[in-house]
């Protein structure tokens, strides 16, 4: 994968520089060797970073058509910085997009020890994120811009816990603690939060890796898993 040169984030949207086919962006600030933010789309790339123009505005924008949008306004406003972005063209669907976005970010931890700034929800310190804006929020009265907000303090990132060479179905894969290989009829516990992987029985290689409630989680891959034609 080739990353295009930096360019001005602002006006994004209309540089023809910028590619106009699906892949992978990134954000930075000018200068500076770690990117804020990795992400991709299967849309036009111009088109995508074209959505942070609310990210110049006078008012901290919506969290969409971008999530990333009221964190990037929220570093400009405290830090008084720019952004440049570099976009790379990608031949694939959108699970290998996705799987490259992860490639990309994994990189990115591995190097900078910390995930990039503003990737899962990262704001600054002293600053409310704005909502969505869908009519649903509209209609509930639930839409809001965020801005500064002193009493908000934001959340560090947690270092990669190990190297990504290694077996992946080894007991120690990234640095963790893996259990042994388990049955999906196994229960770990009402509201245990982990990281788990599935395999083929008898398998060697992971084919899904997630996060979150164990047994809600697995519970709802086998179930998903029984459907006919469902993708898993």
């Amino acid at each position: 994968m080739r990353w295009g040169e930096w360019l001005p984030l602002e006006g994004a949207g209309s540089n023809r520089e910028i590619a106009s086919g699906p892949g992978l962006y990134r954000i930075r600030v000018p200068g500076e060797d770690a990117p804020v933010y990795i992400g991709q789309t299967g849309r036009s790339l111009r088109s995508r970073l074209g959505m942070f123009k609310g990210t110049y505005g006078e008012e901290m924008p919506y969290a969409d058509p971008h999530t990333a949008a009221p964190a990037l306004w929220a570093f400009r406003d405290r830090d008084k910085c720019d952004f440049e972005c570099s976009a790379a063209l990608f031949v694939g669907d959108h699970r290998d997009r996705l799987a490259q976005e992860c490639v990309e970010i994994s990189r990115h931890r591995q190097q900078f020890q910390a995930s990039p700034a503003v990737n899962f929800g990262g704001m600054p310190d002293g600053y409310l994120k704005s909502s969505g804006n869908n009519q649903k929020l509209v209609d509930t009265a639930k839409r809001f811009r965020g801005g500064r907000d002193p009493s908000r303090r934001s959340v560090p990132s947690i270092a990669p816990t190990g190297s990504l060479q290694g077996a992946a179905d080894s007991a120690e894969w990234v640095g963790l603690k893996w259990t042994a290989w388990l049955s999906t009829e196994h229960t770990f516990g009402r509201g245990v939060v982990g990281i788990y992987r599935l395999r083929r029985a008898g398998g060697s290689v992971p084919v899904y890796v997630g996060q979150g409630r164990l047994d809600d989680r697995i519970r709802a891959h086998v179930k998903k898993g029984s459907i006919q034609g469902h993708p898993q």
